[in-house]
């Protein structure tokens, strides 16, 4: 996005686009996963009988698939939506926007990296 910009820095704007599509992005290839993790130990939890006893976190997740439809997966993915893009907005936009700022407050011109120890 640098050579795109001319050298110049990136907006903040931009920055927030961006941490927001790969917060989201994120999110979507991990809550299939979580999904699946959160069966398998929610599992050990429940009464004997109603246990579906899991063997480990791929068998959770391909009997989930099969038993209940690839929607299943899926369940509150618009929250953890939210909150993953809110969470690399944070941590990635806010954070490299607050690099730049010092960095001007200190003259460091931060080529390669910043020169002054951090």
């Amino acid at each position: 996005l640098v050579e795109r910009n001319e050298g110049k820095p990136i907006n903040f704007l931009t920055k927030t686009l961006s941490g927001m599509a790969s917060g989201s992005i994120a999110v979507c290839i991990g809550t299939p996963f979580d999904i699946a993790l959160v069966r398998l130990q929610a599992d050990s939890m429940a009464p004997v009988a109603e246990r579906r006893n899991y063997k480990h976190v791929f068998d959770a997740f391909i009997r989930t698939t099969k038993e209940e439809g690839i929607g299943a997966l899926y369940k509150g993915l618009a929250p953890n939506i939210l909150r993953g893009m809110s969470m690399n907005v944070g941590m990635l936009a806010c954070y490299d926007q607050a690099k730049e700022i010092v960095a001007k407050v200190l003259n460091d011109p931060m080529t390669d990296g910043p020169t002054l120890p951090t």
